[in-house]
This record gives C-alpha cells, structure tokens and sequence, in this order.
C-alpha cells in the first residue's frame, strides 16, 4: 500500500453544516473561556502587590516541567500520584492529538497520513485508555474508599470525572462506528477503536452512519461545553496548576513578606480582610485541588489540633469568590471562623508547601493573619506576652541580662569581636541565644569552639554586643519587635564589617541569611553543619574515636525544609567511626516538625490529643537508636522532652552533631 494511502477521511460521514455548527459553539465556547479567566485575573488582581518573585525564569520553568508535568511532587505518593498521572498524560495526548487533526483540517498542512497518522493514532487510543483506567481509580477512591482527606468543600469532582469519561467513551465508540463501516487493514493501529468495531459488524451501514453522526454531534457539543467550563470548574487547574507553580518560589526561598512598618499611608498592618493579600495570595486561595496533602503533613493536624491548612485556604477562597459575586465584605475571622487557636496551631514548618503539588504558600499568609491579630489587635496568646517583654528588654526569650550573654565562654579560648582585627576574622561565629543561655546549647557552643580552634578557624562571636535575631516574634506576628532587634544586629554586624557568618541555629540560620536583607543586611550565612562538613572533607578535622552506636538524625525545618540543607549534618556523622545511620520513617522533607516552630518553642501544648514532640518519637521508637542526633537547639529542646515523656532517656541518647564530632577528636 502506497503510504500516502494510510489516512482516513477527517470529517467522514458529517455533514457541512455540522462542521459549521461546530465552529458557531466553538466561538461560544472560548469566548466561555475567556470570560472566565478573565474574571479569575480581574479577582486576583484585586489584591496587594508581590514583589516575592525572584528567581529567575529558568528556573521557573524547569519547575514546572518537572513538577507541571512529569508530576514529581504527585508521583511521592504512589498511588494517587499515578492514577492522576494516567488521567493528567492521557488527557494531555488527547489533546494534542485533537490539535492535530485541527491543523490538517484547518490549515494548509498536509502530514496527517503514513507513520505520523498511524502513531497519532495509535498514541490517542492509548491514551485515552490510560486515561479511563485513571479515573476508574480515582473515582472507586473518592466515592467507595472516601478518605477523609478528599472529601469535598467546593467545585464537585463528580463533573470533572463524568465529563472525562463521557468525552473518551463516545469518542471509542465513534471510531469503532467508524472503522465498522469503512474497514481498512491499517486501523487496527487503533486498538480500541477496532476492537470496538467488531461488535458493530452486523449492524446496517445506514444504523452505523446514523448512530455515527449522531453520538458525533453529542460529542461536540460536549467538547464544547467543557472548554467554556473549564475556568468555572474544577478543570480550571489543568491551565491554573501550572502557571501557580510558575509563579511559585523557590521551595528554598522563606522569606517572609517584608512590612513597610514606617509607611505612612498604611491603614493597616497585617492581613484581616481578603483584599489585603498579594494577588498571589488571592490566586493560591483559588487554585487548590483539596487534595488534602497538606493536611496529612501537618503535625498540628496530625495531632489533634484545630489548624487544617486545607481548610484555611478553602476558607479563604470561597470568601474571595463571595466576596467578588457581591458578598458583603467581612474579616477573614468572622467569614471563615479562622480562630486564634487554629493560626497559633501552626509551626510554620512548610510541611505543608513541601506536599502541595501545585506550590501553595500556605505558612506565609498564616502569618500575615498573626501580624493583624498582634499589630492592630494586640490579640496573641497570654503565654507568649512575657516573651515579647524580655526580647525587647534583654534581648533574649530567656529574660536573662544581656551583660551575661559572653558567661558561658569562661576557661575557653574565644575571641570576641570587639578586642580583634575585623580584617582577620573568617567567620562570625553567631552562638544565638540557646546557644549562650539554655544549658543544653552551651554545651553546644563549647563543642564548637573546641572545633574550630581544632580547625584553625579564624573566627570571633559578638558576645554581649549580640541580641536575639527575633526570629520566634516575627513568626507570632510581632513584626515591630522582631524589625527592632533585627535593625540593632543588623547596624551591629554592618559596623563590623562582617562578610560571613556561621551559626548552629536553624532558626538563626534563616533568619540572617533570607531575611536580614530586607533591612540590609548582606551576608554570606552557613550553618555549623555545613562548615564542620567541610573542615572534616578538607581534612582540617579528623574524627578517630569511635562511637560504635546507631545514630538516627532528626531533620530540623528550618535546615532541611526551610532551606534544602539535608546531607551536611549526615555527612558529619558519617564521618565519625563506628556509627551506624539509621533513617527514620518521616525523614529529609517528609520529616515531622519538633513542634517548636514558630515561636511554638514559648507556648504550652494544650490542644490536641497528641503532643507533636512525642508523635515524633514514634519514628524514634520505630528505628530503636542508640543515639538522636539533632542540629537545632529547639529540636534539642523537644526531642530530650519528648524522650523523657516516652520514658526513652534511658536508652537514647540525644545530642547536636557537633558534640558528637567534638567528642570522636582524638586528644
């Protein structure tokens, strides 16, 4: 057979003024379309500006390539992540395939025949039975298996699915009718179609053609319908989830929004209504799926407290959409009942972010809510009112004095900035306040200063010239505090001079590196345990005792999730002999949070029936360590908590990675 041969006839056995109609409710259908985005752009842009989009547009891309459409953060979970991926790439086949046939009807092209018509379509058969298969999955989990997760608030899946299956099981039987009535030997590169067509084969050449015609002006009708649907359904994600991760930053880039606090023409400070949100904000609240991954990372929700991240966005969305239709205007508190005790709930740990497949930033407009509540309302918890007094006036949580933040350098060789040549220092090593007051993180900070002299690092600390970096009261929503003491340790390391900073707080960590440069403060920030990785891989430090134990690693959030560090802290105890590490089942960016972020580490844990602290030693119990490793004097904290209230203290041990690097040194 002569390859131009091998075709078909695109509009077989339609009338022309079937194609006519066709294009009338085309042109009714995107301009459906149209309007509908439009009106979800004219919504979102009603909100704030956004200045929060930095990195750069490869990047962007990349992103939503890898999370858009190859679905990584989808695929984590296996099983729901492949059937979406089956209904995601079945659909996205057809569709091109559609685009196709378009193209040679419509243009003057001429390629549909020979190879290209055969793979198009034997690729468009496949595809759309992946995709049948994919929502037959999907809909025996949303509507027989019902998982809380999933269950719906707005935008019923019960249309999406139908529309789907209605669309590719017409479309089978159309080919089938089809090939039945002009058989050729090259359509059984149409499996489905051809094998469909066989129980056609005893049916009149008029019943096929009528039944032909028919299901195919059904078919249209239907196409057309759910283009101009789109925008008005939950369809509107097929377009809106990848741009969302387009606009999305970086999983690294946690940055709180930045508060003009001297701005003249504010009316207000924090977010209390929907229109005060960015347009990115707004456009988060609109484009969630209610996949309900976000709820399952939580550790508040995971513990019995009220926060479900999934309903605050949902919440915040259906005000926005009310809101727009002409609803009366109200706060966010009154709407959707989004209490103190569900915004204090939050840990601000990003597990949330790191599941949600399309990049929702659910943490930031968390705070933004805590900023009104403590600015404009002076509305926080009682227990954190003594924390805001001593960090304004020691400048510590701990409300001890500020002249006694050096005291715990006493018998050690510790240069201070201010007796030492700026122009000879490395590093400012920044202790932090546990690392200057808590005893725990004392012992920390000696075992530090016992690596670096090991190492000839050239270093220095601030001492008392040193204050809190305010990271615990921007994060409750005290943003005035938090920008006076960052303000003083900003002018603090400015005078100095300082280029690079090492500290052994996450927290601090964070807070130096992504945000002082809001207030100027341009440094080149690592964490202990990335330069004790470092000094071990050059050489510089050589552990040779051995500690012969099982060590598993407690992933902090704001070194692992906050700012992708999750290899440095295990490279270091790797490299200490004897030790055996041992993941826990919630590890790296599935980690669970201690439960002091957040400014969390000052409040009592009263809500729930669980504490997150002691639902992490669930993992710990299921590795059977000798050793719990952390890096973060606030994990330090609760894991020891924890340990105690699971009576594991006698068993595990738990220290800060460099405490067991300082001790494998030989003497």
């Amino acid at each position: 057979m002569n390859p131009t041969d091998v075709t078909r006839e695109l509009a077989w056995n339609i009338p022309g003024w079937y194609i006519a109609l066709m294009y009338f409710f085309l042109i009714l259908a995107l301009g459906g379309f149209y309007s509908g985005f439009r009106r979800k752009w004219d919504m979102y842009r009603q909100g704030q500006p956004d200045a929060t989009r930095t990195d750069d547009l490869l990047k962007r891309f990349w992103r939503t390539i890898v999370d858009g459409i190859f679905q990584r953060r989808l695929l984590r979970r296996k099983r729901a992540g492949w059937w979406h991926g089956f209904i995601f790439w079945g659909f996205l086949m057809l569709w091109i395939a559609t685009d196709l046939v378009a193209l040679q009807m419509d243009t003057p092209l001429n390629f549909f025949y020979g190879p290209v018509y055969l793979a198009v379509s034997f690729l468009a058969d496949i595809a759309g039975l992946i995709l049948l298969v994919g929502i037959g999955i999907a809909m025996w989990r949303r509507y027989m298996e019902r998982p809380d997760r999933i269950s719906e608030t707005h935008y019923g899946s019960w249309y999406m699915h139908a529309m789907l299956m209605g669309l590719v099981v017409i479309g089978f039987v159309i080919e089938g009718l089809r090939i039945s009535a002009v058989p050729n030997p090259f359509e059984v590169w149409s499996p489905v179609g051809w094998t469909l067509a066989h129980l056609f084969n005893g049916m009149p050449d008029m019943t096929k053609a009528a039944w032909h015609h028919s299901l195919w002006m059904l078919h249209m009708v239907m196409t057309m319908a759910f283009v101009a649907s789109i925008p008005y359904s939950k369809f509107s994600h097929i377009f809106l989830g990848p741009l969302n991760i387009f606009l999305g930053r970086e999983q690294s880039s946690r940055t709180l929004r930045y508060m003009d606090l001297e701005d003249e023409n504010a009316e207000t400070f924090g977010v209390s209504k929907v229109d005060e949100f960015t347009w990115k904000q707004r456009m988060n609240f609109d484009v969630c799926v209610e996949c309900g991954r976000c709820e399952i990372a939580c550790p508040a929700f995971t513990t019995g407290k009220p926060l479900n991240p999934k309903h605050v966005i949902n919440s915040l969305g259906a005000q926005m959409r009310a809101e727009y239709d002409g609803a009366e205007a109200q706060t966010v508190f009154e709407y959707g009942q989004i209490t103190d005790d569900i915004l204090y709930s939050c840990t601000t740990c990003k597990a949330c972010e790191e599941q949600c497949p399309i990049f929702i930033d659910i943490v930031d407009s968390i705070v933004d809510m805590r900023r009104n509540l403590v600015l404009m309302e002076s509305q926080f918890p009682e227990q954190v009112t003594g924390l805001f007094k001593k960090l304004e006036v020691n400048g510590n949580p701990w409300g001890m004095s500020a002249q006694d933040r050096e005291q715990w350098t006493e018998g050690l060789d510790v240069p201070v900035m201010r007796d030492t040549n700026p122009e000879e220092v490395e590093y400012l090593y920044w202790v932090g306040c546990a690392g200057a007051y808590d005893a725990r993180g004392k012992e920390v900070s000696k075992s530090m200063v016992t690596l670096l002299n090991k190492a000839g690092v050239k270093y220095a600390i601030l001492g008392n010239e040193e204050t809190c970096t305010g990271d615990s009261a921007r994060r409750i929503g005290n943003e005035y505090l938090y920008q006076m003491l960052a303000a003083q340790n900003v002018e603090t390391l400015n005078n100095y001079k300082v280029k690079k900073i090492v500290t052994q707080c996450p927290h601090c960590f964070n807070t130096l590196k992504n945000e002082y440069p809001q207030l100027g403060g341009e440094y080149e920030v690592v964490h202990h345990s990335q330069l004790l990785d470092d000094l071990v891989k050059s050489g510089r430090l050589k552990p040779e005792k051995s500690l012969d134990a099982t060590v598993t690693y407690h992933d902090s959030c704001y070194l692992g999730r906050h700012n992708d560090e999750y290899d440095a802290p295990r490279e270091v105890l790797n490299a200490i002999p004897g030790v055996t590490l041992k993941e826990m089942p919630r590890s790296r960016n599935t980690g669970l949070c201690c439960g002091a972020g957040g400014g969390r580490m000052w409040m009592e844990e009263t809500l729930g029936h669980t504490k997150v602290n002691d639902e992490r030693m669930k993992d710990v119990k299921a590795v059977n360590p000798d050793e719990l490793a952390s890096a973060c004097p606030f994990c330090a904290t609760m894991l020891n908590d924890g340990l105690t209230a699971e009576e594991l203290s006698t068993t595990v041990r738990s220290q800060d990675i460099a405490q067991y690097l300082a001790a494998a040194l030989a003497d």
